[in-house]
């Protein structure tokens, strides 16, 4: 599995990010471009401890921990923590902007940074932070076909 902390990798998804424009249309889902990075940047800054949101029971999510950083491709049209749910009207070149800045933090951050628990899952190592963060943009890339 591909790591955000990995400098080569962190490259290709900010290229893939610059392909995005405002016309991207979603192969599944509801979001529309703004919004999904929107979304992206949510857990990105939960995890780095730039927001803070409530933590939830993790006993059940905890099944599925796994499937966060494994290399198996997520299934489209999963559900959303609903801190995680992005609905308002959102400026595309804004949250372009926003989401390039936190990812090269996340970036920089690397294996070592005291990572923040997530909300429904819990602590991660380093390795599976890299991993969990590139997944989850991957999917929502590949959500928006690059």
């Amino acid at each position: 599995m591909d790591s955000l902390f990995d400098k080569e990798v962190y490259g290709k998804v900010v290229e893939r990010i610059g392909l995005l424009n405002n016309d991207s249309q979603a192969l599944w889902g509801t979001m529309n471009v703004a919004q999904m990075m929107d979304h992206c940047i949510l857990p990105l800054q939960q995890s780095l401890g730039n927001i803070e949101l409530k933590q939830k029971s993790t006993f059940l999510w905890r099944f599925f921990k796994k499937s966060l950083y494994n290399d198996k491709l997520w299934k489209t049209n999963l559900p959303t923590a609903p801190e995680f749910k992005i609905t308002d009207a959102k400026s595309f070149e804004e949250s372009k902007t926003k989401l390039l800045a936190v990812l090269k933090e996340y970036h920089l951050s690397g294996e070592t940074y005291n990572w923040r628990p997530h909300i429904r899952f819990g602590h991660f190592t380093g390795e599976q932070m890299g991993k969990m963060g590139f997944k989850h943009l991957d999917h929502h890339l590949r959500q928006f076909s690059v």
